[in-house]
């Protein structure tokens, strides 16, 4: 059997809520939106215009939670086209690893109503989390990489995803080399689903 690595980009299978919210079109028929879901643990919203994307995770529960201050562990952004296939975003460069004695600062406690954000212009360099799971000997790998979305004329729609895929929990356990964490993360998972521009066809 030819051995190989399969890359799994963060995403989450079962999804809590889904929600959409379409504003005003622009002239170049790129339009402002922003949409939100919640589980009743947390709420995921995200907004985008013409100078990026911004992405916020909020604790909308009744207890703390966990979650990645920068908000890139268990968060998947999916530019698609009018005809909702996926426009692959370019890999810049790894991000060099932090030590797992300090890896743990990573994350923060998020009391109720407390939120987590980020913002990703456009033809900038955001993170992304990856994790790969080797075959026929199942080893894990995983890293974080510097990325930039395709062109926004070439976007008709955003997905943004948070939580677990099947692989994710290796990647990130094995990412994590045994930091020793306040809590359990929070998982989600949610999605939503920003639609820039309309389909002109």
């Amino acid at each position: 059997m030819t051995k190989g690595i399969v890359h799994l980009k963060i995403s989450c299978g079962l999804l809590a809520a889904v929600a959409l919210i379409v504003g005003c079109t622009t002239e170049d028929g790129v339009v402002d939106v922003s949409a939100c879901a919640t589980d009743g643990v947390a709420e995921l919203s995200a907004m985008c215009n013409d100078s990026g994307l911004s992405v916020s995770l909020k604790n909308t529960g009744k207890k703390p939670i966990l979650v990645d201050r920068e908000l890139v562990f268990l968060l998947l952004i999916w530019p698609l086209t009018h005809d909702r296939v996926l426009i692959p975003s370019e890999d810049e460069s790894i991000v060099p690893k932090l030590p797992s004695s300090s890896i743990k600062d990573r994350f923060v406690i998020l009391n109720v109503g407390e939120s987590v954000r980020r913002t990703i212009r456009w033809n900038q360099p955001y993170k992304e989390f990856t994790c790969g799971i080797s075959y026929p000997d199942a080893a894990v790998s995983a890293y974080e990489s510097y990325c930039v979305l395709p062109r926004k004329e070439d976007i008709s729609e955003i997905e943004i995803e948070y939580g677990h895929k099947y692989g994710t929990r290796e990647g990130l356990d094995f990412y994590l080399d045994g930091a020793q964490l306040q809590n359990d993360i929070y998982e989600g998972p949610l999605k939503v689903r920003l639609l820039l521009r309309r389909n002109q066809d």
